[in-house]
């Protein structure tokens, strides 16, 4: 099992159940939906995902988990049997490596700029250029993360995943919502009024894009007391 100090130099804090198949039911709406989580962790997410595919009438759920941690991906493939998983970086991955999935859903490394540096600080800001963002140096691991992310879905899918606060204020934050808002048709942000994680100093938020592709003609904000 992971210990916490690897979890938190990883910026592995886990979802629970609620908030994933909040996003999960959101974004899997018919049988045949692929789907990726990019930093599967201990696999609430691909859980969810399967369990949900399984209820739309899928015989044979397509759900790929994506993970740098050994003991996470021991922890997924004891909570969900049947699942492709990867131990890999995830910036390691091309989104030419897939031909594409239909959702993506997950939880991204909040790993703070002190401590995002070196390879994966280069690695994870070369994945945002290619994809036309120039991030600051200060920018913590989950911006380019998500964009990097959102490269692996086809035309029209759908990304629901958790995102720090910093997505509302932080200046950096500004041209990762430009970049998404220039990807998805709908975008979607709900904020909560109480802490998603409480071993994370920071509030979390619920960002959900659909219609991948296409220019958006919708930006909502919503404010929630709870799951």
């Amino acid at each position: 099992m992971a210990t916490a100090s690897t979890q938190k130099s990883l910026g592995a804090y886990y979802t629970d159940e609620l908030a994933a198949n909040r996003l999960v039911r959101w974004a899997i709406r018919n049988r045949d939906s692929s789907v990726l989580d990019p930093s599967c962790g201990d696999g609430v997410f691909l859980a969810s995902a399967s369990e949900r595919l399984l209820e739309l009438g899928s015989h044979a759920p397509q759900v790929c988990g994506v993970d740098v941690s050994s003991a996470a991906l021991r922890q997924a493939s004891a909570r969900v049997k049947g699942v492709q998983l990867i131990e890999r970086d995830f910036f390691d991955i091309a989104p030419a490596s897939f031909s594409g999935f239909d959702v993506i859903v997950g939880n991204p490394p909040f790993i703070r700029y002190q401590t995002f540096n070196g390879d994966s600080d280069s690695k994870g800001h070369m994945r945002s250029i290619e994809a036309g963002v120039r991030l600051p140096k200060l920018a913590s691991s989950w911006a380019p993360f998500l964009i990097h992310a959102s490269r692996f879905l086809r035309r029209g899918g759908r990304l629901a995943m958790v995102m720090p606060s910093e997505l509302g204020h932080a200046m950096y934050a500004r041209d990762v919502l430009k970049y998404i808002v220039q990807q998805f048709e709908l975008v979607r942000i709900e904020m909560f009024r109480e802490k998603m994680f409480g071993d994370l100093s920071q509030n979390t938020v619920l960002l959900m894009g659909e219609g991948y592709g296409t220019a958006c003609r919708e930006l909502r904000v919503l404010f929630s007391d709870g799951f």
